[in-house]
């Protein structure tokens, strides 16, 4: 996961950068995402095609095949606060449609407000569980280390599914190259693609880097995780009984927080595993704008895909086993990313010429703005007018010190 993070970092500039580049105005807000990029950017039949083709696979993947993210936040319910599942399955729906119907900026708002802070709990809570077992760390990172280069003797003999279960997981947790996460960055207002290119690039290192060590360190330090080899036989079990998931968590903040550690455990995930699932709607939705351009005005059929997307696939998660339900995710995944990848090859002249103009700005003193004639790059005149906007604002606020002196 943390090889993949540095690749991948590298990835999500690029599609988030293009993202920004071949974005829209659709009902009074900015659109976009990979099949809008794919269509304008490549252009012609082709781009037409393709950015089609990954409008309908992107609705697979987190439409009808995303259902981890409801599934995970049903079982925090289930198992940290012994809600019945179909009570906990009711609840995260109900919860689904009430935030979905307050529209993108909606959704947005309720996402800054309670994402932050628990991100900035479970780090405080995953450094307290590792500095009280500061002097087991060497060890755990040998653990690490020795594992993912089959020279640990309880571990070297699983070493090629831990290769392949950590590029799933590294994938799925940065989401870079699936073109997923592009439809968040079109909405985002910034004088230059690069902007949102790098900043999406940070995330990849928060997600997977921060977030996901913090999680290993805590069950590696702990000891509260189970292995098993691809028979089913266990290697090492601490927890019998427990499957992999929200279980392992609780039981390791459980070991320095008797009874509050399952409880916290259990609301992070709900918190991270719901706001996800709300968010993975602006996909769909991006990508039924990029099917039909007048869906973004027409409320009938906005509704229509609300209540699909919710009472399908959520419903689904909620109701099937952690195992099913993975084998979903690593189905959409796959729908997304050969697609994203392939077409980010074709952009990278484009990608050099974006992160080469924001750096030279940037050399020069400048906050940057961005017009792409003066790259050379075409059928992005949007940006000529964002350009113009920034310009202007840059200009009064010039002409305002001087005003005033």
């Amino acid at each position: 996961m943390w090889i993949l993070a540095i690749v991948g970092a590298g990835t999500s500039f690029a599609e988030h950068s293009i993202t920004q580049l071949y974005k829209t105005r659709l009902g009074g807000s900015y659109r976009g995402g990979a099949a809008f990029y794919i269509r304008t950017g490549i252009g012609g039949a082709t781009g037409a095609f393709l950015g089609g083709l990954f409008a309908v696979l992107g609705y697979l993947s987190t439409g009808v095949l995303g259902a981890l993210q409801p599934g995970a936040a049903a079982d925090a319910l289930v198992n940290g606060f012994g809600v019945p599942r179909i009570v906990a399955t009711i609840v995260i729906l109900a919860g689904l449609f009430v935030v979905l119907c307050g529209g993108i900026k909606g959704i947005g708002s309720f996402c800054e407000k309670i994402v932050p802070p628990m991100a900035v709990s479970y780090i405080v809570v995953a450094l307290i569980i590792i500095v009280m077992n500061l002097g087991a760390l060497p060890g755990v990172l040998a653990t690490i280390v020795t594992s993912a280069f089959g020279k640990n003797a309880v571990f070297g003999g699983i070493v090629g599914s831990a290769i392949s279960m950590g590029i799933k997981r590294g994938v799925y947790s940065s989401e870079a190259g699936q073109g997923t996460s592009t439809p968040h960055s079109a909405t985002a207002d910034t004088s230059h693609p690069a902007k949102q290119g790098l900043l999406q690039a940070l995330s990849v290192y928060v997600d997977t880097i921060l977030i996901c060590t913090a999680t290993a360190f805590m069950l590696l330090l702990s000891g509260q995780y189970n292995v098993y080899d691809a028979a089913g036989v266990a290697i090492y079990e601490a927890l019998p009984g427990v499957e992999a998931g929200v279980g392992f968590g609780q039981a390791a903040a459980d070991t320095i927080f008797p009874g509050f550690g399952r409880i916290f455990m259990a609301s992070a995930l709900l918190v991270f595993a719901f706001t996800t699932s709300i968010t993975q709607y602006n996909l769909a939705e991006s990508n039924a704008a990029a099917l039909h351009r007048g869906f973004a005005e027409n409320k009938w059929m906005s509704m229509a895909l609300k209540l699909i997307y919710i009472f399908v696939p959520r419903y689904m998660g909620c109701m099937l086993d952690l195992d099913a339900v993975w084998s979903l995710s690593d189905l959409g995944m796959g729908l997304n990313a050969w697609l994203t990848l392939l077409t980010l090859l074709y952009f990278i002249p484009t990608t050099i010429k974006i992160y080469k103009d924001y750096f030279h700005q940037l050399a020069a003193g400048k906050d940057p703005v961005f017009r792409p004639s003066r790259c050379g790059i075409r059928n992005a005149e949007l940006w000529e007018e964002i350009a113009g906007e920034y310009e202007a604002v840059a200009k009064t606020e010039q002409k305002e010190p001087a005003a005033k002196v």
